[in-house]
Order: C-alpha cells, then structure tokens, then sequence
C-alpha cells in the first residue's frame, strides 16, 4: 500500500481513530469492533487490520484485568483453566485459518471470518438480553429504578 496521503487525508484518519478509541474507552468493547472495518475501509490489508484489531483487544482486556486483579476480584483457579483452554483454542485456529488462507490464497477468508463473529455477538447480546429483561420483568425485578 504506497500510495500517498495528504495531510487532510492523515489528519482525518488520525480523528477517525481517536473517536474509535474514545468510543472503544467508553463502551468497554475493546476497540476490534470499531477498528477492524475502519482500517478495512482505509483500504487496509485484512489480515493486517485483523491483527491491529487483535492487538488492540488485547491491550484493553489486559489493562481490565489487571484493574479486576488488583481490586482481588479475579479465581487464579478459573483463571488458569479459562487461560489454557483460551490459548489451546488460539492456536488451533491460527493454524486452520493460516493453513486455509495459504490454500485458497484468499486473505478475503479472514474479513469473512470477523464478519460472522461480529454479527454472531451482535445477536448474542441482542437475543441474551431480551432474555435476561424478559426473565427480569417476569420476576418483577427489572424496570427503571429512580437515581436517587
């Protein structure tokens, strides 16, 4: 990707991407959400956009642990497996997605990829969440509460 930008051009990606991580800051969702299709738009590689997302996950999950660890809110126990089966999980599809992108030679694998996960945890939280205000409203403990 050489080609040449101008100053606007940089100055409103720069503005793109501080408003994704006040957003991401704000909404506690990590920042991939946001990112990963504005780099896509930006005309960025996918499998470059899927690790810049990745990282960014990976910086603010960090930084929510350490902030639940240090407020002794974290099972080391739970931790540990929920670590190990997290990282077996990894690599397993970091081999099958490589392996897959290798023999297509189609990097379009993994745009198809963040796509699905996107909308599967849009439905999720959509669908989890009626279910959750249902059950609340049925054992009358949900509903707007006063400020006060």
């Amino acid at each position: 990707m050489q080609q040449q930008q101008s100053m606007a051009q940089l100055s409103m990606q720069a503005a793109k991407v501080a408003a994704a991580g006040v957003l991401a800051g704000v909404l506690g969702i990590g920042g991939g959400m946001l990112m990963a299709p504005m780099l896509l738009a930006s005309g960025v590689h996918p499998q470059a956009a899927s690790a810049t997302s990745n990282i960014l996950v990976f910086f603010c999950s960090s930084s929510a642990t350490l902030a639940f660890f240090l407020a002794g809110r974290v099972d080391l126990q739970q931790s540990a497996v929920f670590c190990s089966v997290c990282g077996v999980a990894s690599l397993v599809g970091l081999t099958l997605f490589g392996r897959l992108v290798k023999a297509s030679g189609r990097p379009s694998i993994v745009v198809l990829l963040l796509t699905f996960i996107m909308v599967s945890g849009a439905v999720c939280s959509g669908v989890f969440g009626y279910l959750d205000a249902w059950h609340q409203w049925q054992e009358g403990t949900g509903g707007w509460k006063s400020l006060c």
